[in-house]
């Protein structure tokens, strides 16, 4: 079994004046749906051509947008500040979060409200078998068998977008060796950001650009959860010795 976790930035820009297609969902539609995108980004004023991880959905690879589309991204997240809206500490990181795909097939995206500080909620399932999750709404409910993590995605009050496997079942040891790729691929996009800091409007002044876009999550403490159970833990240690000294 090939377990991915893929970091994903959900993209808007629906609000230009285009009317938008009459057939849904778009999973159903995805031409149509991303059509209406691609004219919707060109209105808004992005410089290059946005690649969707899938077609029609909203979600792009976070390594895979150009530096000059991650400027216009990161310039329109930090906008409410500039407006004094709300405060730099009030900042969220990008929208998005974190497909977990099985074997070549997409089984469970981001829901509303996901962003790409979810990592640390993988973390707690991955590194410390704690059901700490969220992905946005709705959620999978989450629980453990002694090899194998499962998430329950049955919802009577909120349909998963797009439709789901009521039922992921995924070896504990492969969700941790995703999960280890996802970092991975977070740090190449931390260099991206890294890269188009000077083309800000706004740049942070009380932590660094990077935390605040992708891993700063104030609704969990990671040092807290270690404490519950840290005997518990897996660790892959060969493939985390491969990788010591990329993390904070």
């Amino acid at each position: 079994m090939k377990t991915e976790l893929i970091p994903v930035i959900e993209i808007g820009y629906h609000n230009q004046g285009i009317k938008s297609p009459e057939n849904y969902p778009y999973w159903e539609f995805p031409d149509e749906w991303q059509n209406y995108a691609d004219k919707s980004y060109v209105k808004a004023g992005f410089k290059d051509k946005l690649i969707p991880y899938k077609k029609g959905s909203g979600f792009y690879r976070a390594k895979d947008i150009t530096k000059n589309n991650l400027a216009k991204i990161v310039n329109d997240h930090f906008e409410g500040i500039i407006k004094e809206e709300w405060n730099e500490d009030e900042t969220c990181a990008l929208f998005g979060g974190y497909v977990l795909r099985i074997n070549g097939e997409d089984k469970l995206f981001p829901q509303c409200c996901g962003d790409l500080s979810d990592i640390v909620y993988w973390e707690t399932i991955a590194k410390y078998k704690q059901w700490k999750f969220y992905n946005g709404h709705p959620t999978p409910e989450v629980e453990f068998n002694k090899n194998n993590v499962i998430f329950n995605c049955k919802n009577d009050n909120e349909d998963f977008i797009p439709k789901t496997d009521e039922k992921i079942e995924v070896p504990i040891l492969e969700l941790e060796k995703a999960y280890d790729n996802a970092r991975i691929e977070l740090k190449e996009f931390e260099f991206n950001i890294k890269q188009i800091e000077s083309n800000l409007f706004y740049k942070p002044i009380k932590d660094q650009l990077e935390n605040i876009l992708i891993y700063r999550n104030q609704e969990i403490d990671i040092d807290e959860v270690k404490k519950l159970r840290p005997t518990m833990a897996i660790v892959n240690t060969g493939f985390w010795h491969k990788i010591k000294g990329l993390f904070k």
